[in-house]
């Protein structure tokens, strides 16, 4: 590994007119860059969404993928903590536009994509102070990289692992210790990296005939129906994308039909119901796999506290004069093999959707 001449890349930057800057890459290094004014930032708001493209030279050349590293960010979870119980990602964010949007005093962006690396000026040893015998700094032996950066509005808050609420780890199974050190990042707060979308509906339900009956009007008695009646009670499909995660928690695989024991986004227990999930693996630009996991939900509130284990039920009243015909939510339950009664649903953390324990290292999808 060579060492490199800073006073020289300053000197040679100062001669163009230009301010240098350091990028201190996290586990890497720091590396030396300015921004190009021809061309200069390139913006555009095309189809509702807002881009815009930065191009900088960076030295030195073979250190630009960790300069790119640093302007898109990356996720990872340390191996130490990958089984633990509560065990959050750490995030190295990514470099925000330089100009918020004065509408919600955020960044309008921030760099999503690195759109081309490219070598420049030859012979780039004239910035290296020492060699390794027979050694360049790189195979094509430039000075500089030319980097081109593309910025992207987000659909979700980017924060750093500074500003999250922290939660301490433990084993799976171990007692909650108040003393313990809070390290962990926690997602389940859904504080970042996390897209709601919602899509309002309803249901179809049909009441058996001789479940209703029709109101008397001028000609007309009251009387059962003999025909089904139908009604629509209404839901909400919430799709929570969490996006850039370093692993696949272990609570995918079993949470699946099961509605959450707490509050979760501030629902009440047991109105949201986990229907399925959908996992997209990526590839990050340090070279290790990160996923989008969506999570496909439905909120049910039937009002007066009922929720996805309660079910209406058509009910008469044997002691009345003459049949007295209503619904009222029940609640059904199974006896399982301990004789303890188990609701339709049952009733998991849902926050453990949004931490560790995660699936080992070496599992991957196809």
């Amino acid at each position: 590994m060579p060492t490199f001449n800073y006073t020289a890349w300053e000197a040679h930057a100062a001669a163009a007119g230009k301010s240098v800057f350091e990028a201190s890459v996290p586990g890497a290094g720091r590396v030396k860059y300015y921004e190009l004014s021809t061309p200069g930032p390139q913006q555009s708001y095309v189809a509702r969404a807002w881009r815009a493209e930065r191009t900088f030279m960076v030295w030195p050349y073979e250190r630009a993928w960790w300069f790119a590293a640093w302007l898109v960010g990356w996720s990872e979870i340390p191996d130490a903590v990958r089984g633990l119980y509560q065990a959050g990602p750490r995030r190295v964010p990514p470099q925000p536009y330089p100009f918020d949007n004065p509408w919600t005093q955020r960044p309008l962006g921030y760099a999503t994509e690195i759109q081309k690396v490219e070598g420049c000026q030859p012979d780039g040893n004239k910035f290296a102070t020492t060699m390794p015998p027979g050694a360049n700094i790189n195979a094509g032996n430039y000075a500089f990289a030319k980097v081109t950066a593309v910025y992207s509005a987000v659909p979700y808050r980017v924060v750093g692992d500074a500003e999250m609420p922290k939660v301490a780890a433990r084993a799976v199974g171990a007692a909650f210790d108040a003393g313990a050190a809070l390290t962990e990042p926690d997602e389940s707060t859904l504080q970042r990296y996390v897209h709601r979308s919602l899509a309002p509906s309803a249901r179809h339900l049909q009441y058996p005939a001789g479940t209703m009956t029709w109101e008397a009007e001028a000609g007309d008695p009251e009387e059962v129906t003999t025909q089904t009646i139908g009604r629509m009670l209404p839901y909400v499909d919430v799709n929570y994308t969490w996006h850039k995660v370093p692993a696949v928690p272990k609570a995918v695989f079993t949470h699946i039909g099961c509605v959450n024991e707490h509050t979760f986004d501030d629902q009440l227990g047991q109105t949201m119901l986990l229907l399925g999930v959908d996992i997209q693996a990526n590839r990050q630009v340090i070279g290790s796999r990160d996923f989008d996991i969506g999570y496909r939900m439905r909120f049910f509130d039937g009002g007066e506290t009922k929720h996805h284990n309660y079910f209406l039920r058509f009910k008469t009243d044997p002691n009345a004069l003459s049949p007295v015909r209503h619904f009222k939510w029940r609640r059904p339950y199974y006896v399982d093999e301990s004789g303890a009664h188990r609701p339709v649903f049952d009733l998991k953390d849902f926050a453990d959707l949004f931490r560790g324990p995660f699936v080992a290292a070496n599992w991957t999808l196809a």
